[in-house]
């Protein structure tokens, strides 16, 4: 018999990170909500074996950061196309990237979010999906059997392959490499593995790769890639399948004393839905869009969509702001994707082995010692570099639509914003209490912090700051209260509820 769930107001279908971690974001403001994922438990097979700085700070910013640090390992290096970055000169202000498998972020993101307050059903899968002018009616199977569920919104977290988009009447668009790829753990004494199993390597002859990092437990995760016609994808994946894409890549034997844990064939292919939302269904991570291995995108625009939606959602279901604001989610989020899934392409591009390319790669090499053309890069390929809404002329420091560093959340109102953070909520810093009456600003606007700050604090000492911690607008002389005060009324509304 089938327990008998209360209604939630958001439905989460596909708990991989994007959508533990909107489960908890909207767990952390009290919003109800039920996730379900057809896996029968954790997944120890979840490929990703890193987060980087956007996500690392995102996580920071909640205070989830700290059980992935105790089990991550800070990760020193970028690359672009297996290029090598520098990515230290982000180290004084910004957060590390961690190497951490995936199955660790999921388990920790999945106790903080039952702790929240969310329902986790697992081995359940979402099988059918009717809406209306108030609500989504899901048809749920799990180990017991079939049954509605009733939610005012529902998100489909549940990866390119999921249902949700479909009956949701997304479509999506989808190109694919002709590859070979392998992904896997093997359990074995590091001392006894050929050095060729670890660290990064370009393939010299197919312009493919390889990648070999400790996944904890004495576990090494491994991913190769050959570029070219794809080999026989069909039936189980053998050993000695293995072994051979593991030499042709490296050149080494693997030992028979290793133990493969797990191991699957993957596919380098780019995938894009035409929409995020159709009605009161939403599209977030993979089942929004996915990018080949290479540009290790794929788990930071996943948590950046959870967070961007996450504010959004719980203010029109708390009552502050109209069903409109839901719009925005698409319009900021998909041009971010749409500059991930270019930025992996050109990746993959200049390892190809194509004719010239070899030369445009070491031409690659040299302008990447440019600092200007490093810190370009290194900002593109671990998530800082997204930002909305676009900037204009009134700012003059370029931190409108950026995402706040941790260094200057610690210092700012002495740390009162940070705190505002953690618990979900925004804030509006200013230095004189004229300026805030001239915005529009009160104790009673939902969800936003009031932290007075002295101009010992510039650069910008007048920020409106989202609760995903993006800076919504800026007055950086005091001299036009009005642009804060139409960002403040867009971002939280007018009053609380």
């Amino acid at each position: 018999m089938v327990q008998a769930l209360p209604d939630p107001s958001v439905l989460i279908v596909g708990g991989g990170p994007t959508g533990l971690m909107l489960a908890c974001e909207l767990g952390l403001v009290g919003i109800p909500t039920v996730l379900v994922d057809k896996s029968p438990g954790p997944r120890p097979a979840a490929p990703g074996i890193a987060i980087n700085i956007g996500t690392a700070e995102l996580l920071a910013q909640r205070d989830w950061l700290d059980p992935i640090r105790a089990v991550g390992t800070v990760l020193p290096a970028a690359h672009f196309a297996l290029v090598g970055l520098d990515p230290t000169v982000r180290a004084a202000e910004r957060e590390n990237a961690y190497l951490v498998p995936q199955s660790a972020v999921e388990r920790v993101l999945a106790e903080r979010a039952v702790s929240l307050g969310a329902v986790l059903r697992r081995g359940t899968e979402l099988v059918d999906l009717t809406q209306d002018a108030d609500g989504v009616t899901a048809r749920l199977r799990g180990p017991d059997g079939a049954y509605d569920l009733r939610a005012r919104y529902l998100v489909g977290a549940d990866g390119p392959d999921g249902p949700v988009g479909p009956l949701a009447g997304i479509g999506a668009t989808e190109t694919e490499i002709p590859s070979y790829g392998l992904v896997g753990d093997l359990r074995a004494d590091f001392a006894k593995l050929p050095a060729e199993l670890f660290g990064v390597h370009r393939h010299p002859g197919n312009g493919g790769f390889y990648t070999g990092a400790p996944a904890g437990n004495g576990l090494l995760r491994f991913m190769t890639a050959e570029f070219g016609a794809r080999a026989d994808a069909s039936g189980p994946l053998e050993t000695a399948e293995l072994v051979a894409g593991l030499r042709r890549v490296t050149g080494a034997e693997l030992p028979s004393a290793a133990e493969v844990v797990w191991a699957q064939r993957y596919r380098q292919r780019t995938r894009l839905a035409e929409r995020y939302r159709e009605g009161r269904v939403f599209l977030a991570g993979d089942a929004a869009h996915v990018f080949p291995a290479l540009g290790g995108a794929r788990i930071n625009t996943g948590v950046e969509d959870a967070v961007n939606l996450g504010w959004k959602l719980s203010a029109v279901l708390r009552g502050t702001l109209p069903e409109t604001i839901l719009d925005t989610y698409q319009q900021e989020r998909q041009p971010v994707a749409v500059a991930a899934a270019d930025s992996t392409a050109a990746q993959l591009a200049l390892g190809a082995p194509a004719p010239g390319v070899a030369q445009l790669r070491e031409l690659f090499a040299t302008l990447v010692g440019l600092p200007q053309v490093n810190d370009y890069l290194v900002d593109l390929v671990t998530g800082l570099d997204a930002r909305y809404p676009e900037p204009d002329g009134t700012d003059p420091d370029s931190v409108v639509g950026t995402l706040l560093s941790p260094a200057r959340l610690k210092t700012l109102g002495g740390g009162e914003v940070a705190e505002a953070l953690r618990q979900g909520r925004g804030a509006l810093t200013y230095t004189e209490p004229e300026w805030l009456d001239a915005v529009g600003a009160t104790d009673a606007v939902c969800g936003l912090a009031l932290v007075q700050v002295s101009d010992l604090d510039s650069p910008g000492t007048r920020l409106l700051i989202r609760p995903d911690g993006r800076v919504a607008a800026v007055d950086p002389d005091g001299t036009e209260p009005y642009r804060v005060g139409d960002a403040l009324r867009s971002c939280f509304g007018n009053s609380c509820c």
